[in-house]
């Protein structure tokens, strides 16, 4: 059986995300795109052949990070001070590795070798310092019939995610 062919897409935003980069919201842009390019028939097709060789999608991460491997955590103590507990909790919030780490560790991942490379993504870093990369932004419903916006209930908010 030979490899799958592997394909990177790197995405350089020019507006916000209004919804995260998932799996099923990429793979839904790639059909999209097959539509447009080719038409409905040739999306048809493509779909069609999924069956046999599908298409794997993941959802999109930062460039030169990978997601943390899911592993048990390392063992605490039966009464762990409040250091070992903050650094645990801490530990938890590292959600990315550097390629370059994980690739040096392959071999021998546990959960103590990857929390000591394990890392979070700078907008995570900078949503403490209030620097973040979400914009919460108040937007108008407006009647189109009268060019007006509601009496009531008419002003909404939505959060911009430029990470």
């Amino acid at each position: 059986m030979t490899a799958p062919t592997l394909h990177r897409v790197r995405i350089r935003l020019e507006t916000p995300l209004g919804t995260p980069l998932t799996s099923g919201t990429l793979f839904g842009h790639l059909c999209w795109a097959v539509r447009e390019e080719h038409g409905e028939d040739a999306l048809a097709r493509w779909l069609a052949a999924q069956d046999a060789a599908p298409w794997i999608v993941s959802d999109g991460f930062p460039e030169g990070l990978l997601p943390r491997p899911l592993l048990p955590p390392a063992p605490l103590p039966a009464r762990p001070s409040a250091e070992q507990a903050d650094a645990a909790k801490e530990d938890k919030r590292k959600t990315w590795v550097r390629v370059a780490d994980f690739l040096a560790l392959r071999d021998r991942l546990s959960a103590q070798a990857l929390a000591a490379r394990a890392c979070r993504a700078p907008w995570e870093e900078r949503k403490e310092t209030a620097q973040h990369g979400t914009v919460r932004l108040a937007h108008n419903t407006i009647d189109r019939r009268r060019g007006t916006t509601p009496e009531e209930g008419g002003l909404y908010f939505v959060d911009e995610d430029w990470t």
